[in-house]
């Protein structure tokens, strides 16, 4: 079993049956449509979204083919899978062979962490060949607006100070992450003299497969965001590098979404101000609630049809939107459903 054949079968076993094998490429694509963003939170798999953009159809369909080849799947109904009992044993068997980081935060921290590296690696590179006074060099990081900001910030420092600084933080760092997590890390830095491996080294140098190292240097990033979150005082140097990245994690058009409901507009006038369907501001709002605990469904709920719903669920054992909904009076729609789900994540 390789990596990839244990992660998918991992996320199909979260999944319950209740989904296609497409699901847990959407989300490991990080596709942000309602549906995705709903399984990510229902199924509680929100940690790994967005954690493997590069995953194309073709070879997710391979892996899913060969997994009922070997009896570690089947298909149910339609085009939903689960595992079966020998799959199962599969995933116990090979649970210590792979590193799968519990760091993992991908739908709460991806996009900061990308940024984060951005800065740091270009940062890192910067001072190594500042400290050997050599200002022509091929940066590792294209991005206009990082190369913006590290002009910026390196303009408040005297070189041989920040190098000072950011090592001893550095060094800080690393003594926080697993001694995996500190040694990735550090191989994919690149300086004068040095440059950064690629995933395909770091499979070879590590024993492991290219993949695995690729999904656990984004949880190493996560993890260090949280760590900074939490504790950035300890780190005066490193934690600028994501104060200016630090948002909710909504889409651009969702948070805008949420400006116009903060201004009390209504969902006809969102739609009709952005020029976009009803439904489509519907996801948004359903997106924000996953994501604000504290975002007041009720007031597109009313009371009844939210305790209707809550009855439904007591008495359907998968939650497909379609089997709850066929449980409901027709005036229900599918839209106080998938609200009232962001409230009620039991699972069955």
């Amino acid at each position: 079993m390789t990596f990839m054949t244990y992660l998918v079968l991992t996320l199909i076993e979260h999944f319950k049956g209740q989904r296609s094998v497409y699901a847990v490429l959407h989300l490991l694509n990080g596709k942000r449509s309602s549906q995705t963003i709903q399984d990510g939170f229902l199924f509680a798999v929100h940690p790994f979204f967005g954690v493997l953009k590069s995953l194309s159809r073709s070879r997710i369909e391979a892996i899913y083919a060969a997994l009922l080849q070997q009896g570690y799947v089947i298909q149910n109904e339609k085009d939903r899978v689960e595992v079966t009992a020998r799959g199962q044993r599969a995933l116990r068997e090979h649970r210590d062979r792979f590193w799968l980081s519990p760091h993992l935060s991908g739908w709460y921290s991806d996009e900061i962490a990308q940024l984060f590296w951005q800065r740091l690696s270009l940062l890192v590179q910067s001072v190594s060949h500042l400290m050997y006074h050599d200002n022509r060099f091929i940066p590792v990081i294209n991005a206009p607006a990082v190369h913006t900001w590290l002009k910026s910030f390196l303009h408040h420092y005297r070189r041989e100070h920040l190098a000072k600084a950011l090592l001893s933080e550095l060094e800080q760092l690393c003594q926080r992450l697993d001694e995996r997590e500190a040694l990735l890390l550090v191989h994919k830095m690149s300086g004068k003299h040095l440059s950064g491996l690629t995933f395909l080294q770091l499979a070879e140098a590590l024993a492991h497969d290219e993949a695995e190292m690729q999904i656990n240097f984004q949880a190493t990033l996560h993890h260090i965001v949280n760590e900074l979150r939490e504790q950035g005082e300890l780190f005066p140097i490193l934690k600028q590098l994501i104060v200016a990245a630090d948002k909710k994690a909504l889409t651009a058009s969702t948070y805008q979404t949420l400006l116009l409901l903060k201004q009390g507009k209504t969902i006809p006038d969102i739609a009709k101000e952005r020029r976009l369907k009803c439904s489509t501001i519907q996801d948004h709002i359903v997106e924000i609630a996953f994501f604000d605990p504290a975002f007041p469904v009720t007031q597109y709920v009313p009371k009844t049809t939210y305790e209707a719903i809550c009855e439904a669920l007591k008495h359907v054992k998968t939650r497909r939107l379609a089997d709850i909904k066929r449980q409901l009076p027709d005036a229900i729609d599918y839209f106080h459903i998938r609200l009232v789900l962001t409230r009620e994540k039991g699972g069955d």
